[in-house]
């Protein structure tokens, strides 16, 4: 063995045993070095007795608001995470008065979700514990924790804050949030008899992108690609495009083949081209991409996130869906300037638009990146004849407890004889009539 092995394996054994030790990816002090964004309410560090933690934040939020991430705050990682590092994140919470309620959000500096968490508590502390595996290197800044309050006036507190990286026990409680529900049985409904006009289901799946390797796309959009082809199913996909910007030229070849425009079982549709959502745009609180900026920034954006889709891969964009469903009106100006955009989805339904406006009817997560055949059967049950539905999902998101609910209730569906459409394909219907 010669010294330049010897040094060589010296270094991966160092990175590999680095990788393996818990490290801490946020400060001591993290609640006070928070960054604090958004109207309509006051945070403040008080102090804490009884608990692990002697200080937390008492956060007031005085109205519900539009969005969840109007009222939030944040805090960057402030050390490095390798591809495939275990990330544990733990929390602790109490209202202060009445229930809480609050999404807590692990992201990439994309916006792109590591964990996202609906969470309800009452007056007794409760520790929350959240573990995921990191999906690609990430450098120091490149993960922020975020909290998004506005989700209804409310007085709650914040403590007890961490991430850990590697191997090893967070220091916090080992008190883990609640495990998602069980699956339950596919619910055998009525049969609803002859109905003499034609239904479509539309699955709206947000969040697609390339993943950078031999996979092509992130292993839980697979599954869901190949239900869809093993039940000929037609369903969409819209892209965050800047992710579109980097040559991976194994994706494009597969959108190229399976979009419905070259006989394929897929649209793809423009989900923005950051996606971003609770930004700072020039000093100034954004409450989303195509919510809040000014006219040429959301020009810009969509205009970019047009180009780069054609270019990489000679199709056309009919079908938009903003980041969080959030398009103001000059949101809505952009889209009106964009001849080749038909559809747009769980769009404004008031607004003065010459697309086709699909809105929202029941739906498919409970919460985001949750699914349950109870839950979904509790409205649905009450629409069996509708005309059409689009249904929202984040398949990144989903466990495998929500994809088989998914399966679930697209048996519901098959046994009420829906036709699984394409919402250009379903436009094109409408057109036709």
């Amino acid at each position: 063995m010669n010294i330049r092995n010897i040094i060589l394996g010296f270094l991966c054994i160092t990175a590999f045993a680095y990788s393996q030790t818990a490290r801490h990816l946020f400060p001591g002090n993290a609640l006070e070095a928070a960054a604090a964004v958004g109207a309509d309410g006051k945070m403040k560090m008080i102090d804490i007795a009884g608990q692990p933690f002697p200080k937390a934040m008492a956060v007031s939020v005085a109205a519900k608001t539009k969005n969840p991430w109007d009222m939030q705050c944040m805090i960057p990682s402030i050390d490095a995470v390798t591809a495939g590092e275990k990330l544990t994140l733990t929390v602790s919470l109490r209202a202060a008065s009445g229930n809480g309620y609050i999404v807590i959000k692990l992201q990439d500096d994309k916006n792109m979700a590591l964990i996202r968490q609906d969470v309800k508590f009452d007056g007794a502390w409760k520790v929350f514990t959240f573990t995921t595996n990191a999906p690609a290197n990430h450098p120091k800044g490149g993960l922020t924790l975020a909290f998004f309050l506005g989700m209804q006036q409310q007085e709650i507190e914040i403590g007890g804050i961490s991430l850990v990286a590697g191997a090893g026990d967070a220091a916090a409680p080992a008190v883990t949030a609640p495990a998602p529900a069980a699956p339950t049985e596919a619910i055998s409904l009525p049969p609803l008899g002859d109905i003499a006009y034609r239904r479509f289901v539309m699955f709206k799946f947000d969040d697609f992108k390339p993943a950078g390797n031999k996979t092509v796309f992130h292993a839980r959009f697979r599954r869901v690609v190949d239900h869809a082809l093993s039940n000929n199913m037609h369903v969409s996909f819209g892209i965050i495009c800047n992710s579109l910007e980097a040559d991976d030229e194994p994706f494009m070849n597969w959108a190229k083949s399976n979009s419905v425009d070259n006989g394929g079982s897929f649209e793809f549709w423009h989900h923005g081209y950051t996606h971003g959502m609770g930004f700072t745009l020039d000093g100034a609180k954004m409450s989303a991409e195509f919510s809040g900026p000014p006219y040429e920034y959301q020009s810009s954006n969509f205009s970019r996130a047009m180009k780069v889709y054609n270019e990489k891969t000679g199709l056309t964009f009919h079908t938009f869906g903003s980041a969080g469903n959030a398009t103001d009106t000059t949101g809505v100006k952009v889209l009106e300037e964009n001849p080749d955009i038909k559809v747009w989805l769980y769009g404004d339904t008031k607004a003065k638009s010459s697309k086709l406006v699909l809105g929202r009817t029941a739906n498919l997560e409970y919460a985001v990146g949750k699914v349950a055949t109870d839950k979904f059967i509790k409205n649905y049950q009450w629409q069996r004849t509708n005309e059409y539905f689009v249904l929202q999902g984040h398949p990144a998101m989903w466990t495998d407890e929500s994809w088989a609910e998914y399966t679930r209730i697209v048996e519901v569906l098959k046994t009420d004889k829906f036709e699984f459409v394409t919402p250009y394909e379903f436009y094109s219907f409408k057109q036709q009539k």
